[in-house]
């Protein structure tokens, strides 16, 4: 009877994309194969909090559970280079609905650009964050990405990159590529936090809306 009433808490098509899971085991799988391997994955994170619990100072007072940004950020990175249905509406639920947090161990942020419209829980107040680094390392939280945005920043990439450029369209112009569309298959890594820097610290947080464990 639990596992029934669990699974009206999972993904349709999945056994591990919703509150806990519904598997026989780790290489229990539902339809969707690669929507499912990245919220088993997410599930195996290293570190996280559950729900209305208190870790590193930090307490979740949500109904549900607040993953580490390194492992929010590989989630948000396998559905994206997914990108199949099931794996953009996880994504949307995750990141652009439920909008929890997560935390990371670094140096303390301060804003450095109030969102000059900010819409009460739908909006952070701070756009743009920087990380202090003159101060000792701490526990803190962030807010998630805008994992529609990036999903349509990526397809608007591979769009620019599928389209040929005028030398290829010539038929007189006598070059090895011409004629041939150029479409990058590398995998997209794209960050699921707008606020790093080159080094993958957290600053930004422009474009953001509020995610949890999925």
């Amino acid at each position: 009877i639990g596992k029934i009433f669990q699974s009206l808490f999972i993904f349709p098509g999945t056994k591990w994309c919703g509150a806990g899971d519904v598997a026989k085991n780790y290489d229990d799988l539902g339809r969707n194969r690669g929507t499912d391997m990245c919220c088993r994955a997410h599930d195996h994170s290293d570190d996280d909090i559950p729900a209305l619990k208190t870790k590193h100072g930090i307490t979740n007072r949500n109904l549900y559970t607040m993953t580490n940004c390194k492992d929010d950020r590989q989630f948000c990175n396998c559905l994206l280079n997914d990108s199949s249905l099931s794996s953009v509406a996880v994504g949307k639920l995750f990141f652009n609905v439920l909008r929890t947090d997560c935390f990371a161990y670094t140096y303390p942020k301060k804003c450095v650009k109030k969102n000059p419209i900010r819409i009460p829980i739908l909006s952070p107040k701070c756009k743009k964050y920087e990380l202090d680094k003159s101060a000792p390392k701490e526990w803190q939280t962030f807010p998630p990405s805008n994992f529609l945005k990036d999903y349509f920043d990526k397809k608007r990439n591979q769009t620019n990159q599928e389209r040929p450029t005028a030398a290829e369209n010539n038929p007189e112009t006598d070059t090895e590529n011409a004629g041939a569309l150029v479409n990058s298959k590398e995998p997209v890594d794209k960050t699921a936090l707008e606020n790093e820097d080159d080094s993958g610290n957290l600053v930004d947080a422009s474009d953001t809306n509020h995610p949890s464990r999925l």
